[in-house]
């Protein structure tokens, strides 16, 4: 008896585990001074929850020029300003202050506003480097990624407690049984 209720609780406990899911990501190439980017992709509305925009960007965002930023939006929603002066929650390192950062985070998109992204189905995501950031190396670039927790792998409470219910009754019957 004792080792069914053991057996249902370490059921549940470790069926509300949840990984997260890549939803889409890119790398591109910082080839042109001024560069932008645009990708539309679909989604499955209401899948994804706990999502998370992670970002590694490298190239010419030097700190005395007010034209050298980048930016990173979903469906037209800023979620991303960076700069050499202000990179707020994001890792700031540079080689040289003139024309050499890299910055690197994450994002959490909160589910609430995640839900108005994916409600059409389809996501934008686009990016733009301000007209004086520079390809002065093939080494500059950006990369991005969108990872969130499958709807479906996270079992509601509902359910877990139904299974712990139905492992006990069945202990009960068959500790029943036997002293019968």
């Amino acid at each position: 008896m004792k080792r069914i209720i053991c057996l249902s609780f370490a059921c549940c406990l470790f069926t509300g585990a949840a990984n997260a899911t890549l939803i889409s990501s890119d790398t591109t190439t910082i080839t042109t001074t001024g560069q932008s980017y645009s990708q539309s992709f679909a989604v499955a509305p209401s899948l994804f929850s706990d999502v998370v925009l992670s970002l590694d960007v490298f190239g010419d965002y030097g700190q005395t020029q007010a034209n050298e930023h980048f930016n990173l939006f979903i469906d037209g929603i800023i979620l991303a300003d960076l700069h050499a002066n202000s990179h707020a929650g994001f890792t700031a390192v540079t080689d040289n202050p003139c024309c050499s950062w890299h910055f690197t985070g994450d994002v959490s998109i909160s589910n609430a506003l995640w839900s108005t992204f994916d409600n059409d189905g389809m996501l934008d995501v686009s990016w733009t480097n301000g007209s004086g950031v520079n390809a002065i190396a093939s080494s500059n670039y950006v990369t991005w990624s969108l990872n969130g927790v499958e709807a479906s792998s996270v079992p509601e409470p509902a359910t877990l407690a139904l299974v712990g219910l139905g492992l006990a009754g069945i202990g009960f019957s068959r500790k029943r049984k036997s002293l019968i």
